[in-house]
């Protein structure tokens, strides 16, 4: 009987300890296989959402080629876009199908079917192209797998000079990201997680075989209970067991596996919150090509993200050793513009600053970025290749820049100085070489904006025409170069005669002409006599014993008193300017 009761509680507890083991087994298991499952899930959404801001960001980055370069040069940014092996093809295909620009030149040209099984994403069964960009897992041969990313290319204003209005897309931006790398990181927490739930199953059973009922209950509740907490997401959860042996390594091992889980996932959003930040980044550095409008964004994008005390943007103010400073305080709502005269064996009364550091501004070749040894204060210039265009200065007060912001100040500073340059080249484009004010083409182009700001706000604008007094006389009398003087110092006037939102411009010869937003015919009017005096009270040193004076006619007319169109507005300011010729000169004349 005895024997029989114990080969019975043998029995038993065999049955006991393999039902548990089972139980275990089964749900340890089952929750792995639901992590993988939900981490597979996880990483292929962060991979896609990764594709479509970088194909978004090269949509931007190439909508500005595309109105601004030559076809060579978008040619060569789509090659040189695959070079660091992030993107492997990057294509731009027509509505016709038709490659028009690829990553690999061979495929210009190439016609794309749309019964290709991957066109359907885009056109279903129809010839429309959905609104949005759309990111597909490709796979073929079996092995090779990559997102491809669908953006649509649209037909907007700046486009249909060249292509015409009759089309509302143009087209799309093909991109192909390869995920191999995270098929292989989904794998490897895969194996990881099975490789511990096949560890924990070893030293489950052999920790069951020997212990009794009293020491099997509570660590397999607690190892259950544990598993139940990671399946819903709480990878902080902690198995506790205060006893040694298997179960204690098996507590442990699970314990390490759930932070190492941690651990990735913290660093998959870490990373996720980086691309979002830089997506963030060159998309306000691509809102503008405006010089001084983008210096304000620099400035106030810098400050934000680096969460600096300071910010200064140095850059060149077109007059000679004088320099124009932003400065943006971590108190202040907007920056600050001062300009700066380099003075001998004077520093700048700017913390941070230097005279030296503003001279190597001027030099040729590349300058390098690098902190202070206390890591206080960082020092970005900007400017691609040969040309410096800037110097960006920012300072903590309060603590130091940590080791891990040095690669996001990498990343600032390159798309900054793409930025700056691109918006360099565009204001070099609209201003005229002599005078330093912009060219008659830009006031067509800002003439038509300021009709549009009336027409849609009804805002009201002025212009003025101005126009040197007998100006030949002086080219006759002195040569062109002295000419040419007159022009400048005129144009340096008129500038520091208004205000920062009016818009001077060279119109041509010695005439010049000034658009003043936002101003009635009564304000213009006491600009234009502020301009008038400030030239006429202007002296013009051209050499030590030579110096010159001289006088302008200006007229004034306005929207929508002299008209509501770019003609009418222009023929009565020119109108009211050959009114004051012919009465005089050196007077302000308004157009009736």
């Amino acid at each position: 009987m005895i024997n029989s009761r114990a080969q019975w509680m043998y029995r038993l507890r065999t049955k006991l300890i393999f039902g548990l083991f089972a139980i275990f087994a089964a749900s340890l298991i089952t929750s792995m296989l639901w992590i993988g499952y939900f981490q597979k899930i996880a990483l292929l959404n962060d991979s896609s959402l990764e594709a479509s801001a970088t194909s978004e960001t090269l949509k931007s980055i190439l909508k500005l080629q595309m109105l601004k370069t030559s076809e060579d040069v978008l040619q060569r940014t789509l090659e040189k876009s695959v070079e660091n092996n992030q993107l492997l093809r990057v294509n731009i295909i027509n509505k016709e199908g038709v490659i028009k620009y690829s990553s690999a030149k061979k495929e210009v040209g190439t016609v794309i079917s749309k019964s290709d099984e991957t066109c359907a994403g885009c056109h279903g069964d129809n010839d429309s192209i959905k609104p949005a960009t759309l990111t597909i897992l490709v796979q073929k041969d079996g092995a090779n797998r990559f997102l491809r990313s669908m953006s649509p290319i649209w037909n907007e204003k700046e486009c249909a000079k060249c292509h015409g209005t009759g089309n509302k897309a143009l087209g799309i931006l093909l991109t192909e990201k390869s995920v191999e790398r995270t098929f292989t990181l989904i794998s490897s927490v895969q194996k990881r997680l099975l490789f511990s739930a096949l560890i924990a199953s070893v030293f489950m059973i052999v920790i069951i075989s020997i212990v009794t009922e009293k020491f099997v209950t509570k660590p397999i509740a607690n190892l259950l209970n544990g598993t139940r907490e990671i399946r819903r997401g709480n990878y902080s959860a902690r198995i506790e067991y205060s006893g040694r042996g298997e179960l204690a390594e098996l507590s442990e091992a699970f314990n390490n596996m759930s932070a190492d889980i941690k651990t990735n996932i913290e660093e998959i959003k870490n990373m996720t919150s980086q691309l979002n930040l830089l997506y963030t980044i060159v998309e306000r550095l691509s809102k503008t090509i405006d010089l001084k409008e983008l210096k304000y964004i620099i400035v106030d994008l810098i400050n934000d993200v680096l969460k600096a005390n300071t910010t200064m943007l140095v850059t060149e103010s077109g007059q000679d050793e004088t320099f124009e400073i932003m400065i943006k305080n971590k108190d202040g709502d907007t920056p600050e513009n001062h300009l700066y005269t380099l003075k001998p064996n004077e520093n700048p009364p700017f913390k941070g600053l230097t005279n030296e550091m503003l001279k190597n501004l001027k030099k040729k070749g590349p300058l390098d970025a690098y902190l202070t040894e206390e890591n206080h204060i960082v020092y970005l210039p900007l400017g691609i290749r040969e040309q410096n265009l800037g110097l960006l200065v920012v300072m903590k007060t309060d603590k130091n820049f940590r080791d891990s912001e040095r690669e996001l100040i990498n990343a600032l500073r390159n798309h900054a100085s793409v930025a700056f340059e691109n918006a360099f080249l565009y204001t070099m484009a609209i201003t005229d070489e002599l005078t330093g004010v912009y060219t008659i083409r830009h006031f067509h182009s800002r003439m038509e904006e300021q009709i549009n700001k009336f027409n849609r706000y009804g805002q009201k604008f002025a212009m003025l025409m101005l126009d040197i007094d007998n100006f030949k006389k002086v080219n006759d009398n002195y040569g062109h170069p002295v000419g040419d003087t007159v022009l400048r110092k005129v144009a340096e006037t008129i500038k520091t005669s208004i205000r920062n939102i009016d818009l001077p411009f060279r119109y041509g010869g010695e005439e010049f002409a000034v658009i003043l937003p936002e101003t009635s015919t009564n304000a213009a009017a006491t600009v234009a006599e502020r301009i008038r005096k400030n030239i006429n009270e202007m002296i013009i040193q051209i050499e030590d014993d030579l110096k010159l004076s001289v006088t302008v006619s200006i007229g004034v007319s306005a929207c929508p008193k002299n008209g509501t169109i770019i003609r009418d507005i222009v023929t009565k300011a020119d109108d009211a300017l050959y009114n004051a010729k012919e009465t005089g000169k050196n007077k302000v004349c308004i157009s009736t």
